[in-house]
């Protein structure tokens, strides 16, 4: 790899399950390598940050703030409140059980959005969606959504990413009509800081 190339997806051992390694071990490699910069993306969390940039630092590599947070399309809606239960209890009669189920489980399917910090106004930026997702968007994950995105774009920049990504999975699904919406959405919201 050249000089100028940037490592802009990568996870540490803080995104469990999906990532070996400190923090400061990517960044002595990347500093070995020539590299200029590094962008830590932590899944749900930006818990790493803080290290990551004592590493970059010390190593003279620029850190690029980011993380790939789980997406909901409405990440306020959780589990099913007792009145839902009740009328779908009243509408599914014996299959109830199975349609509260299945309901529960949609609520709970999530995809991933990677965003990166741009300058000081887009760090603060990620720090409130971390924030906010932990606090009012947490359901098995802490999760973003489209609002909180929009309300807190400007410094940002993001990716649809992976096969999880909020474009690719619709497009994995099926659903190209939330895919485009999805897309036209973060174009309009991103313009050229969507990748």
């Amino acid at each position: 790899m050249t000089a100028d190339f940037v490592h802009l997806h990568t996870h540490t051992h803080m995104s469990g399950f999906d990532g070996l390694g400190h923090a400061s071990e990517f960044v002595e490699r990347a500093a070995a390598m020539g590299h200029q910069a590094i962008a830590f993306t932590e899944h749900g969390s930006i818990r790493g940050l803080y290290r990551a940039s004592q590493a970059c630092d010390k190593a003279g590599v620029q850190l690029i703030p980011g993380c790939e947070f789980y997406f909901s399309d409405d990440a306020e809606k959780k589990g099913l409140s007792p009145a839902e239960k009740a009328e779908y209890k009243s509408r599914h009669g014996k299959d109830s059980k199975q349609a509260i189920k299945a309901e529960e489980q949609s609520r709970r399917s999530r995809a991933h959005v990677t965003v990166w910090a741009l300058n000081d106004v887009g760090l603060r930026n990620l720090y409130r969606l971390s924030a906010w997702s932990w606090t009012s968007g947490f359901y098995y994950k802490p999760r973003i959504d489209l609002a909180r995105l929009k309300q807190y774009s400007e410094g940002l920049a993001v990716s649809t990413g992976c096969p999880g990504g909020v474009i690719p999975k619709a497009i994995r699904t099926g659903d190209f009509s939330l895919a485009m919406s999805r897309a036209e959405f973060l174009a309009e919201t991103f313009g050229g800081r969507l990748y």
